[in-house]
Parts: structure tokens; C-alpha cells; sequence
């Protein structure tokens, strides 16, 4: 499998806006391209609340049957609250829907410490 990310990003004030390329393709076939949208706010400078929007087209293969080409779309709120010092709580939620054959959600709450 070979993939390629290009992501430009600009950091104004409190705020971070992002657009990443995805190029994949697994052994045996053409590059599928993916986008990525992202959106930030720092209310501190260890704390944040996020939101990303994703589309674009995933190739696997499936052994025996070949290559599957799916449409990808995804929506996630991510963030980070730092309580104290070095210590944060993360938290993310997601919907991803894989083209016709499911729909995964997620919800995910984390403890972050830095050394």
C-alpha cells in the first residue's frame, strides 16, 4: 500500500484551519484521492474543540475477490481540556460512512498526561 498526505494549515488568533490530501492505493491499483477539512478553537493554549469533515474514495484489497472501491464520508468533533498542569481530558465522537457497506459511530474520552 503507498499513501501520500499533503496538509496546508494557517493558525489566525485562536484558530487553526487545515485541508489535507489523501492519495492511496493499495498493490494492484490506481491512487484513490480523500479530502480532510478542519476546524479549531484554542481557548487556551493546551485546550481546544475541533470539528473535521472528510469525502473522497477508498481502494482495499480484498483477497480473493480484488480491489474494492468504496465512497467515504466522515464528520468528527474532537478536543482537549487541560485541568491541570500537564494533565488533559480528550474526548472525540465520530460517524464515517464506508459506501454502501456500514456506517461506523464512535465516541471516545481519553487522559492525557505530558512529560
Amino acid at each position: 500500500t503507498d499513501l501520500v498526505i499533503a496538509t496546508v494549515e494557517r493558525y489566525f488568533s485562536s484558530y487553526r484551519a487545515a485541508y489535507s490530501l489523501y492519495l492511496g492505493r493499495p498493490d494492484g491499483a490506481s491512487f484513490g484521492p480523500s479530502h480532510r477539512l478542519q476546524w479549531s478553537y484554542y481557548y487556551t493554549d493546551r485546550s481546544f474543540v475541533g470539528v473535521a469533515a472528510s469525502s473522497g474514495k477508498e481502494a482495499e484489497n480484498i483477497f480473493p475477490g480484488g480491489v474494492l472501491t468504496t465512497q467515504v464520508r466522515g464528520l468528527s468533533l474532537a478536543g482537549r481540556h487541560e485541568f491541570a498542569p500537564g494533565w488533559a481530558a480528550t474526548y472525540e465522537w465520530l460517524v464515517q460512512r464506508q459506501g454502501d457497506l456500514y456506517t461506523r459511530r464512535g465516541f471516545g474520552l481519553g487522559l492525557r498526561h505530558a512529560f
